[in-house]
């Protein structure tokens, strides 16, 4: 995942739809371990993408306060 291709706010809407599901009156045992499994990979791909673009911001105060 290259952070060109990636779409924070269409990953966010997704582990939303997944949240939404866990609030549902049908929920099985079997279903609830595949959409778990489903939002960890989202949040993973959330988490690494938020983390890249900390070391950018970081690296550009931190080279903004060597001029």
């Amino acid at each position: 995942m290259t952070n060109e291709n990636f779409d924070y706010s269409e990953k966010k809407q997704e582990l939303e739809q997944v949240m939404r599901w866990f609030e549902g009156n049908e929920v099985s045992i079997e279903e609830s371990i595949e959409k778990y499994e489903e939002a960890k990979k989202i949040i993973n791909e959330l988490e690494g993408y938020l983390a890249k673009k900390k070391k950018s911001i970081d690296l550009v105060i931190k080279n903004g306060d060597n001029s």
